[in-house]
């Protein structure tokens, strides 16, 4: 016995005979699964991304799309063309951040198999964040240690340094100090007139400097005995007074 196109040979009832093979329209979202032969039927099966919620034979009546396991949890079992999607929540140390049909937990990033520190903990919802490790140099123990160890000479260093800047900032300023309308080789320092000029400047300053400490030096000490000498005087003339009274 033979059939025609698109048919096959049934043994259902009692006598063979010729069936329609089933069709797979596409506006039902359904794709062929098995072609139709000279003894089966065809078979259709819901197109990828779906399942069926209503089975028929040999095809489905209603194709729905596989559910979205939201952030927190991951797909557990992946969704077919006949069964639906299912989802677990992410065991600790994974996570998941969006809506998805097709995607497990993923694990947290490792900071410190990447040599960095976590800057933020990851959760079911978020990864780690990471941050590059900072320079041994500049971590908070080490600057913390260091400035204890520096400021211990710190005092000390601080008066001898502000007397060498003050005694030389003027000398310093006055050498360095460029000419608006100098050339280029006077201010590359290249011209000798333009250095032996500077030499003799900075040499006038210098004497100018020394001879202002001496000055200061000197009244000061000068208007320390006169203070002195004031205070003894009017001692003697209060025991002198009371002597004669």
């Amino acid at each position: 016995m033979t059939c025609g196109p698109d048919q096959y040979l049934s043994n259902k009832s009692q006598k063979p005979q010729c069936d329609a093979c089933v069709s797979c329209p596409k506006e039902l979202d359904l794709v062929e699964k098995q072609p139709c032969s000279f003894n089966s039927s065809r078979v259709c099966e819901c197109r990828p991304g779906l399942f069926c919620q209503l089975q028929v034979v040999d095809s489905c009546s209603r194709c729905q799309p596989h559910s979205a396991c939201r952030p927190g949890f991951g797909v557990k079992g992946r969704g077919t063309a006949t069964k639906d999607v299912t989802c677990e929540e992410c065991p600790p140390g994974t996570f998941s951040d969006q809506n998805s049909s097709t995607d497990i937990c993923k694990p947290h990033t490792n900071c410190a198999k990447l040599n960095k520190v976590i800057l933020r903990k990851g959760n079911a919802t978020h990864d780690q964040v990471c941050l590059d490790q900072l320079p041994t140099y500049l971590t908070p123990s080490t600057l913390s240690v260091r400035f204890s160890n520096e400021t211990n000479d710190f005092d000390l260093r601080m008066f001898k340094d502000n007397l060498v800047t003050s005694a030389s900032g003027d000398l310093l300023s006055a050498t360095t100090t460029e000419n608006p309308s100098s050339t280029p080789e006077e201010k590359a320092g290249t011209s000798p007139t333009s250095a032996k000029g500077e030499m003799t400047t900075g040499g006038v300053v210098l004497w100018a400097v020394v001879l202002s400490v001496a000055v200061l030096l000197g009244g000061t000490l000068a208007f320390w005995k006169w203070k002195v000498c004031k205070k003894r005087i009017l001692v003697l003339r209060r025991k002198q007074d009371h002597t004669d009274h």
